[in-house]
């Protein structure tokens, strides 16, 4: 029996030492996960697999078994070590045990044995590994010595959970810093490496180094309270880590990424831990943009930007004008933090020029400060002042006796001198009276000084702009206003009438005068009553040098419009323009009648009036037609002769109304004896029409007066020769005289009388202009005016009668008759030569 033994303990021992020569397969599988468990079932095609056997060391009974002898129970494994976690797979060739949810306990040698029906047994060996990931990492901040070491743990991650980032500093540039990373649990023992933006930094391991020399080096001493020896453990509790120095640290470090990275198999992710360095960086630049002109404008806006580069963290920024901080600012920073501006809208004025504008970037890294600085160029518009200078009296200048917003130039001739900042004036005039004042000019603009007042006195001259021609029928009374300018105002006005046989002055008590005009009021009795009335004015300066002319001038018809021309025609319209005529004296208005000549059944009759020049736009005519446009000049004396145009559409372009050029038809039948001639007919038209609209019996009238007219001028230049031969006798009437319109007022003892010269001051010779005479009216016109006539019949006595009123200053256009009036009248009797 014990040789039976001894044979079977023989068996086993050279069947263990047969299995330990078999080569073992090793799998790695993660805890938690599954692992393939390989076998050899290969066989030959005639044979089967009885049995096959899991065994796991050091037991020695199966934790799995597969038998094909038994159809009652084929499978069958051990709940204490498996439970529901195995799943035997058998192909033609393997064999393949899957364990799932792998623990530590699973790790171990395992042993498959397979038993075939004729071929013989086979037995495969399997070490399985399991693998436990490091279950987190975190990073230290400082040096691993006891006496510096500062325990920061700035970030950890946990395994299957990801990553966690964080930031660490800020530094400062030159820093030197140290960052430990210490991985936590894992099996096997985890390596631990740094990572710099995906670039290796440190493979090197200090707690690989420690635990080869057992050197106690970067241990941390722990004391404990109380009586008892002191006791050292590992660092970081014996776990794996590896410390990273970077230093000095520069500008390149801001933003590096660091990833702190901890593995033990290849089936895993590394368990890792990124962080950012922080660091407070001194601004590379401080500029402050200025407006692309050099020189800015005084009183307008600019938008000044102030940018920082490279501060970390943005950075204060104050602007400072001199030693005044300007508060209103704008602040804006870039995306990346790299960039900071600073905006402010600043109003330069003229003191500004010169003046500093400074920006101040203060941040937490030396320098603590950087500016820039910028010297304002204000252009402004120049100031200026003027006063009068010392010799001059001011208050008492007169004209041409001494030293607007005109300028003055440099004239010597003229009187007029700059030098440098003055400005001499010579030979003044009244005209070069007013307010004066020196500019500056520059780029800019032009700067106005103060205004001085250079107050120049005058004699006496006309004002400009009055009334010099009044336009009346006899009995009419003319309203005359004499306006003079003076410095100071005129203290007396002196009336004068003249015509072509006398001068007259008129006595102070004829007329009104206030301070700085005088009325009179005069009213034409016959032909020798129509003349010139002279003004003279006086002030402390002296009497006035040229008397004020006016023209008392009869009133008659209008000149008729000349010059007539047709312009900008269009097919119902046309623009007809004229020169005006004399105006007879009177205000006068336009008058045009269109009449269509092509159509003699149809008159169409157009009429268009014009108030103040011969100028109309006739509108409204029928397209492809011929007109005959007739213009006249009205006043309150009647029209003038007409001027005569024919326009025509008629094959002309495009049937656009133009001048007609070609002879009208009623020219054609009277053969051109009544055509018209530059736009006039030679015989004016309303001589016909009068002629034939006056009645038979006013014929007859005008023939009688024809003849009366004759005699008259023949008594007239009887009388005149006489009344030459001896001196005339001036009456005054009564203040209080009143003319009516049949003069029944005037004294019935007067005797008759012609008007005759009188003194008057040696420097005055003044008559009618040739012209004026020719506006007389028709009953007048052929009187010789170098010939007195005849008095004409007069109610209560054969006198003459020059009267002369006072009134109010009145515009031309203002003028009214039938104003309150003071007449005088004078009596100029006719004696015997």
């Amino acid at each position: 029996m014990w040789r039976l033994a001894i044979v079977s303990i023989l068996a086993a021992v050279t069947t263990s030492v047969e299995i330990k020569r078999i080569p073992v397969v090793s799998v790695t599988g993660v805890e938690g996960e599954s692992a393939a468990l390989p076998c050899d079932v290969s066989h030959p095609p005639h044979d089967a697999i009885y049995l096959l056997l899991w065994f796991k060391e050091p037991l020695t009974t199966p934790i799995y078994r597969l038998d094909e002898r038994s159809e009652a129970e084929s499978r069958w494994w051990d709940e204490n070590q498996l439970g529901q976690r195995a799943l035997l797979e058998v192909l033609s060739s393997q064999a393949v045990l899957r364990v799932s949810a792998l623990t530590l306990h699973d790790h171990g040698l395992y042993t498959c044995r397979v038993d075939f029906r004729n071929h013989p047994t086979k037995t495969t060996r399997v070490n399985l590994t399991v693998v436990v990931p490091p279950e987190r990492v975190s990073v230290v901040v400082g040096d691993t010595m006891p006496e510096e070491r500062v325990s920061v743990v700035v970030g950890e991650v946990y395994s299957n959970r990801g990553s966690v980032s964080s930031v660490v500093g800020p530094y400062l540039e030159g820093d030197v810093i140290q960052l430990t990373c210490v991985a936590h649990g894992g099996s096997p023992r985890p390596s631990v490496v740094w990572y710099g933006d995906s670039r290796l930094l440190d493979t090197h391991m200090e707690s690989d180094v420690l635990e080869a020399t057992s050197e106690t080096l970067g241990a941390v001493t722990v004391t404990t309270l109380g009586p008892g020896p002191t006791t050292t453990q590992p660092a970081f509790g014996g776990e794996p880590f590896n410390t990273l120095t970077l230093g000095p640290l520069s500008r390149s470090h801001l933003n590096l990424l660091l990833t702190c990275e901890a593995s033990n198999n290849n089936l895993t992710q590394p368990t890792t831990l990124s962080l950012t360095i922080d660091m407070n960086l001194p601004p590379l630049s401080v500029e402050i943009q200025r407006p692309e002109s050099v020189a800015l404008r005084a009183e307008r806006e600019y938008l000044v930007e102030c940018v920082v580069v490279g501060a970390r963290p943005p950075p204060a920024i104050t602007w400072w004008s001199g030693h005044q901080r300007v508060l209103q600012a704008t602040v804006t920073i870039s995306e990346d933090r790299n960039l900071t501006s600073s905006s402010v809208v600043i109003v330069p004025g003229p003191r500004d020029n010169g003046s500093f504008l400074r920006c101040i970037a203060e941040t937490h890294a030396a320098p603590a400060t950087l500016e820039d600085t910028w010297t304002l160029t204000v252009h402004y518009v120049p100031t200026s002042s003027c006063r009068f200078g010392s010799s001059p009296d001011a208050a008492n200048i007169k004209e041409e006796h001494g030293t607007g917003e005109a300028p003055l130039v440099h004239n010597v001739t003229a009187g007029v001198i700059i030098s440098n900042q003055s400005l001499v004036l010579q030979r003044l005039v009244r005209a070069q009276a007013g307010r004066y004042s020196c500019l500056a000019h520059n780029p800019v603009g032009d700067g106005l000084s103060n205004s001085l007042r250079l107050d120049v006195k005058f004699a006496p001259v006309c004002s400009l702009g009055q009334v010099t021609i009044y336009a009346v029928d006899r009995y009419e009374d003319a309203e005359v206003t004499c306006s003079v300018d003076a410095n100071p105002v005129q203290e007396s006005f002196q009336w004068t009438f003249n015509n072509t046989a006398d001068t007259i002055d008129v006595p102070q008590g004829r007329f009104t005068s206030l301070s700085t005009h005088s009325v009179i009021t005069y009213t034409p009795m016959t032909a020798l009553d129509y003349g010139t009335l002279l003004c003279w004015a006086n002030n402390e300066i002296g009497p006035q040098k040229e008397p004020c002319v006016f023209h008392i001038v009869p009133a008659g018809k209008p000149e008729p419009p000349g010059e007539c021309r047709v312009e900008e025609g269009t097919r119902t319209s046309v623009w007809v323009r004229c020169g005006a005529g004399g105006s007879g004296g009177l205000p006068q208005h336009f008058l045009l009648q269109a009449s269509s000549l092509h159509q003699p059944h149809h008159q169409h009759l157009l009429n268009f009036t014009s108030a103040s020049s011969p100028n109309f736009y006739v509108e409204g005519l029928e397209a492809r037609g011929k007109y005959q446009l007739v213009i006249r000049a009205v006043n309150d004396k009647g029209s003038s002769s007409a001027a005569h145009l024919t326009v025509t559409s008629i094959d002309t372009k495009n049937y656009v109304y133009q001048l007609h050029d070609g002879p009208l038809e009623a020219e054609v039948r009277d053969g051109g004896k009544n055509g018209v001639v530059g736009g006039e007919s030679e015989v004016p038209e309303e001589s016909f029409l009068d002629a034939l609209a006056l009645p038979s019996f006013i014929m007859g009238v005008l023939g009688v007066g024809s003849g009366l007219v004759l005699l008259v001028i023949l008594l007239l230049l009887i009388i005149t020769f006489r009344g030459r031969r001896r001196a005339p006798q001036l009456h005054p009437l009564a203040h209080n005289l009143h003319l009516t319109d049949t003069e029944e007022s005037l004294p019935s003892g007067a005797s008759p009388g012609v008007l005759s010269h009188v003194l008057t001051p040696d420097h005055l010779t003044t008559s009618l202009e040739g012209g004026v005479m020719q506006h007389q009216t028709e009953s007048e016109s052929d009187i010789d005016p170098d010939v007195i006539p005849l008095q004409e019949s007069i109610p209560g006595g054969d006198t003459e009668v020059v009267t002369l009123q006072a009134a109010t200053v009145l515009p031309s256009h203002h003028y009214y008759r039938n104003f309150r009036q003071f007449k005088l009248y004078y009596y100029f009797s006719l004696g015997d030569t």
